[in-house]
């Protein structure tokens, strides 16, 4: 049985968008345990895990508390790096999803990377420079080492092969989906206007 760490670093108090990527991941990945039991274990790995509450008696899923360096995005990245990968070790995983576009580069466990968009190569001004040097290092080597790269989209997969064209043969397209708690007045997904 495949055992998978998520490092759900992002999901906390001012979470954006890759919180909310990994809450309603890890949701998903819960309802598909309960219809095919067994098939893998997953570790969520989660700074604030009382966000991870609804696991509580899931088979094959185990909320890891972790804590971060130092709040803020330096301190992510410093646990990324330090803290996953030694967790990962101890837990013994076989995978490591990067779900916010970078996994560890080192450890005995194989990755697969996330990559939600290019803002980072397309926009460079939206970010602090520190962050913008990190991106463009680490993304790329993320990519060069993880087993699979899942993107959103047809056309991010054409610009992620632009950025890496290594990723060729390892991209799958996950289209994101929506939570039920965005549906409120009562729309399901798939329905649309006629």
């Amino acid at each position: 049985m495949l055992r998978i760490l998520i490092p759900a670093l992002q999901v906390g108090p001012g979470q954006t968008g890759v919180g909310t990527y990994t809450l309603e991941l890890v949701r998903a990945l819960a309802q598909l345990a309960r219809e095919e039991p067994g098939r893998e274990n997953y570790v969520v790995a989660a700074p604030h895990p009382e966000r991870f509450d609804f696991l509580e008696g899931e088979e094959g899923f185990r909320v890891e508390p972790v804590r971060l360096p130092h709040e803020g995005s330096m301190g992510r990245m410093l646990a990324l790096h330090t803290l996953v990968p030694r967790l990962a070790e101890r837990l013994e995983v076989d995978l490591v999803m990067g779900v916010n576009f970078i996994a560890p580069l080192w450890g005995r466990f194989a990755t697969s990377v996330a990559v939600h968009d290019l803002t980072f190569v397309h926009f460079p001004e939206t970010m602090p420079p520190v962050k913008r040097v990190y991106y463009r290092m680490m993304v790329r080597r993320s990519i060069r080492r993880a087993r699979a790269v899942f993107v959103l989209t047809e056309g991010m997969r054409r610009e992620v092969l632009a950025f890496e064209p290594s990723a060729r043969g390892r991209i799958r397209i996950a289209p994101g989906g929506v939570s039920p708690t965005y549906l409120a007045n009562g729309d399901v997904e798939g329905e649309g206007p006629e």
